[in-house]
């Protein structure tokens, strides 16, 4: 599967990993919602190394596939400075498993 617009690009691989590239904001997060739903319950990996901005909406995106993955999780990979700044701030990260 593969999503973008200008400013985000989304893309998964079979493996279940969701690679996002660009701008979460309240105009790519749709996008990013819709990737993640369609892992549905499963274990799903988001590679973020290459997130240029997280605003709010966003962070609500990742936080619902939290809530929604009943006996999976959302494993953050490789999280840019600017996504782990903001997950920082809205004091989030405690939802999240980590890579090592």
């Amino acid at each position: 599967m593969e999503a973008h617009d200008d400013d985000l690009r989304i893309s998964t691989d079979h493996s279940g990993t969701v690679f996002v590239a660009g701008e979460v904001d309240l105009a790519g997060a749709p996008a990013l919602d819709a990737a993640l739903r369609a892992w549905g319950d499963h274990v799903v990996r988001i590679d973020m190394s290459k997130v240029t901005f997280l605003d709010s909406t966003g962070v609500n995106v990742l936080i619902a596939a939290v809530h929604e993955r009943h006996g999976g999780s959302v494993v953050l990979e490789r999280i840019s400075a600017p996504a782990l700044r903001t997950l920082e701030i809205a004091g989030v990260l405690p939802l999240f498993e980590r890579a090592a």
